[in-house]
């Protein structure tokens, strides 16, 4: 093979994995969404965002059906967990894993929401108030 078709070749091989990447960086599909019971998610979520927590890389995790959103945040703390690094669960209307990932996010998310109110000295179930500081990833 000529040697300029083995570089367009593994150039264009390396573009499309770029793309790939960029396109599928934020989907995170659990499988406990395709066989677990509702108590499964849930418990799946948890134990993620303990380990999120953990690795001090907490995330929101956004799902919905018509608008995807991060599901289980009240109002009140959205605008200031908005810095946080978000990651996609399937979504959609006729998706058939958008009522399983709306569990999930639900769960994940209070997790994340009430551990950064008690690192901050407030009541897991009050509006966060956090400083830049916190902010950071």
């Amino acid at each position: 093979m000529n040697r300029w078709v083995r570089v367009v070749v593994v150039l264009g091989l390396g573009a499309v994995a770029i793309l790939v990447g960029v396109v599928f960086r934020h989907s995170f599909t659990p499988t406990v969404l395709w066989w677990g019971t509702d108590q499964d998610i849930r418990a799946a979520a948890v134990a993620t965002a303990q380990a999120d927590l953990a690795s001090n890389a907490p995330r929101l995790a956004v799902a919905g059906t018509i608008a995807a959103n991060p599901v289980g945040i009240d109002w009140g703390s959205r605008e200031l967990l908005a810095d946080l690094p978000t990651f996609q669960l399937p979504s959609g209307c006729t998706h058939p894993l958008a009522d399983e990932s709306i569990t999930y996010a639900h769960a994940y998310n209070e997790v994340i929401a009430g551990a950064l109110a008690c690192r901050h000295g407030q009541h897991p179930n009050t509006p966060l108030h956090l400083t830049a500081a916190s902010r950071r990833r």
